[in-house]
């Protein structure tokens, strides 16, 4: 109901009113006043006028002020009006380039959906320009965080296109290889020319987040790129194709599937990388590639070769990873340190010269790992592991903690000429075949955290308490001649199964183990020495 007082529509027709003639109201009274004004002052002036002047002179500077202001104001207007047409054409501009922006995003996608590859192709450089376009126009659009919302729907329209399965990706090897029609069921060329096609497509698709995103030198110094603060999920995707020589932010590989023809040979890695869960089928080549934060390999499975050479992590997980064929490490820089809790390597590991600058963790891995225990070969498979694999570790760095407690080697573990910066625990480790040290170094090293406190000052050492190496292989424990205090030395004595007592040297708190050959039944049974103590208490 309207009160008392108001007609229906009364104030506010009254103000609608006076805000569309406010103006031209004030250009009447302005001018009535001044007329009024050089009428009437010069009346109610009783001082002469000097020499020259006169009541119409000053009516005139009167009308000539008046006519100044109102001028003025009109200038004033003016500008206001042109303003608002500014304004309105700008937002009128804003609203056809959105809608322009739209349209081509909406034929784009139509474009991904298309047969032909070149068409595929022309859609993904139109959403790549047009995230661009929205990430740079702040005068179309001046909230940055709506412009990131518009790149982010075209980023997230193309990480959908590669998490879509293809069915030919499980086919690769066969499509490669095959020449006779003949043994293929399909049509051989059209699926080849189709893997062909789709690699290429997708790769584009990396290729131009590629060029947008940041750069890391080999210090692992970061230049963000303009995609970079975008985010990238491949979750569960099929990668069959190289990503060799890319930039990546953040990505999430989680759970995917990497097939034949799958690398990322000096690729770089900002933010992090997540790789956990992911299975590599066939060999998979890190070489080279460069992660500024996380490198999470956790839980991912490597059916292949996997190959890290020269690689650079600043941090890494590797928990429960398994390494079905061969890891190799060579010459890795791990700036802090890596995990690699309960890993499993069921072939030969190479870390040659790599280098853990705060130390490492192999605690509770498993070198030699046999994946199924249930095999009728099993026994067979264990005796091959511990008399031929390889875990080298020779000519490495470990510049902090670490540890390999708990750790199983079924196989020769290698560490010579090892340099070792801190203390490093073999506790409960278990060594089924040789187990060297020759010419490993202790290292001083300075620890300096915060300024203004006392330095810390610490040396290798390893520690092997609870540790058991097998008889009768021979291990060696003859490390560096300058760094003889690296290794605690002790003997024990052990009586073997045909009931022979020796004596051998091996570390302080470490034993001997003896295991019978295998029963019918595969079983095998365990003879262990005590615990070695000190040479100079055991004399």
């Amino acid at each position: 109901m309207n009160k008392p007082n108001e007609v229906a529509g009364g104030p506010s027709r009254r103000y609608s009113w006076w805000s569309r003639n406010w103006f031209y109201t004030a250009l009447i009274t302005i001018a009535i006043l001044g007329a009024f004004c050089a009428f009437c002052v010069p009346l109610f002036i009783s001082e002469p006028f000097s020499a020259g002047d006169n009541v119409a002179a000053l009516r005139q500077a009167i009308l000539a002020a008046t006519g100044g202001i109102l001028a003025m104001l009109t200038l004033w207007e003016n500008r206001r009006k042109n303003l608002q047409e500014k304004d309105k054409n700008d937002l009128d501009h804003a609203r056809q380039v959105k809608t322009e922006r739209r349209s081509r995003y909406a034929k784009a996608i139509e474009q991904l959906a298309d047969d032909k590859s070149t068409v595929r192709l022309g859609g993904i450089y139109t959403l790549a320009q047009l995230a661009d376009e929205w990430l740079f126009d702040a005068k179309t659009v001046p909230s940055e965080d709506s412009r990131t919302e518009e790149a982010q729907i075209i980023i997230n329209t193309l990480c959908s296109y590669i998490r879509l399965p293809f069915p030919l990706a499980g086919k690769q090897d066969l499509l490669e290889k095959l020449t006779d029609t003949n043994k293929y069921k399909g049509d051989l060329i059209a699926d080849q020319f189709k893997l062909r096609e789709e690699k290429e497509v997708r790769r584009t698709i990396f290729s131009e987040m590629s060029k947008r995103l940041s750069k890391i030198d080999e210090n692992l110094k970061v230049t963000p790129g303009s995609w970079s603060h975008l985010k990238y999920d491949f979750n569960k995707s099929q990668i069959f194709y190289p990503l060799d020589n890319l930039s990546f932010d953040a990505p999430d590989f989680r759970g995917s599937i990497f097939y034949e023809g799958s690398s990322f040979i000096s690729s770089t890695f900002s933010g992090i990388a997540k790789f956990n869960k992911t299975y590599f089928g066939e060999n998979i080549n890190f070489s080279e590639t460069r992660f500024s934060q996380e490198a999470e390999f956790s839980n991912s499975h490597f059916h292949e070769k996997a190959e890290f050479y020269k690689a650079r992590f600043k941090r890494a997980s590797f928990w429960d990873a398994i390494f079905e064929n061969e890891a190799l490490f060579q010459e890795t820089r791990f700036y802090e340190s890596p995990s690699f809790f309960k890993a499993k390597f069921c072939s030969t590991v190479d870390f040659l010269k790599a280098n853990f600058k705060r130390g490492a963790y192999f605690e509770r891995s498993e070198f030699g790992f046999i994946l199924d225990s249930q095999d009728k070969n099993y026994m067979l498979r264990i005796e091959h592991n511990e008399n031929y694999l390889n875990f080298k570790f020779e000519q490495s760095n470990f510049g902090g903690t670490s540890t390999f407690s708990g750790s199983k080697f079924y196989g020769s573990a290698l560490f010579n000429d090892v340099t070792f910066a801190d203390s490093i625990s073999f506790i409960k480790s278990r060594f089924f075949n040789k187990a060297e040290f020759g010419d490993a170094k202790s290292k001083q090293k300075t620890n300096s955290e915060t300024k203004g406190k006392t330095e810390e000052k610490t040396e290798g050492k390893l520690i092997f308490s609870k540790a058991s190496f097998r008889y009768p292989a021979a291990h060696d424990f003859r490390v560096s001649k300058d760094s003889p205090t690296l290794i605690d030395m002790g003997v024990v004595d052990f009586t073997l199964f045909d009931g022979t007592t020796i004596r051998r040297s091996v570390p302080v708190g470490s034993s001997l183990f003896e295991l019978s050959p295998p029963d019918d039944e595969n079983k095998r049974d365990i003879n262990m020495s005590g615990s070695s103590e000190p040479i100079e208490d055991s004399e």
